[in-house]
């Protein structure tokens, strides 16, 4: 069995083996996908204790394992326990990596989602912005990743009600996806919708309208566009034309 292999594992490796965090923290995954939540948090825990054995108490490795620990914790409906490992992981890879770091951006991603699950909109805001910058880094100049995170960037400032940051965000990602996707793509329809709802804040009815106007049709013509995607341009629309 994956807990027999993880006992030969640790006595063959040696309780300090650097290689043994890395071992326990695949067969955590391995019984996450088989359902056995408890036993993934319990093998976690102990690919956390080996790591901190291996590289100390404060490192980049155990920062990982910190985080990860979070996709267990929320599946299992402990929140509180998923943003205290988060933030604890966050907090120690920005203490041991490099500025920008992927794994930085991890963390900020993950504390972002369980600030935005508890409806901490303007909490997450920073966050959504640094994981942004350190990704787009990563990426090639124009990349549609980008266009997709803008996106979201663009809905949260919505949310909060900063619409002309939310036009500056969309108006990106519109420009991102015209160019890199095929004319008629449910997510451009999509970044335009949100783009006329940005607009539409601002008291640009004129410039809001066609771009509210246009896009739910093709959205509620495709197969692949989520079926909230296509209620809430219309929603939007609508608002429009009250």
């Amino acid at each position: 069995t994956l807990r027999s292999a993880a006992d030969t594992f640790r006595t063959a490796l040696g309780p300090k083996c650097a290689e043994l965090p890395s071992v326990l923290g695949k067969i955590a995954i391995a019984l996450q996908r088989k359902g056995d939540m408890d036993g993934a948090l319990r093998t976690s825990e102990e690919a956390l204790a080996a790591s901190r054995a291996a590289f100390g108490d404060d490192s980049p490795e155990v920062a990982k394992i910190l985080l990860n620990m979070a996709g267990l914790y929320y599946p299992m409906k402990r929140t509180a326990d998923a943003e205290r490992v988060t933030k604890e992981g966050l907090a120690m890879a920005r203490r041991t990596c490099p500025p920008h770091d992927p794994l930085i951006a991890y963390g900020a991603h993950q504390m972002v989602f369980l600030l935005q699950d508890r409806g901490s909109w303007a909490e997450a805001m920073p966050l959504m912005l640094e994981a942004y910058e350190i990704d787009k880094a990563q990426r090639t100049e124009g990349a549609l990743e980008n266009a997709a995170d803008l996106t979201e960037i663009g809905k949260a400032y919505l949310r909060l009600e900063r619409y002309e940051d939310a036009r500056k965000s969309l108006e990106e990602a519109v420009a991102l996806r015209e160019k890199g996707l095929p004319s008629g793509d449910w997510h451009t329809s999509n970044s335009r919708s949100l783009l006329g709802a940005a607009l539409a804040g601002l008291g640009r009815r004129v410039e809001a309208k066609p771009l509210l106007k246009a896009s739910p049709w093709p959205l509620a013509a495709s197969s692949e566009a989520p079926p909230e995607v296509k209620s809430e341009a219309q929603a939007r629309l609508s608002a429009l034309q009250k």
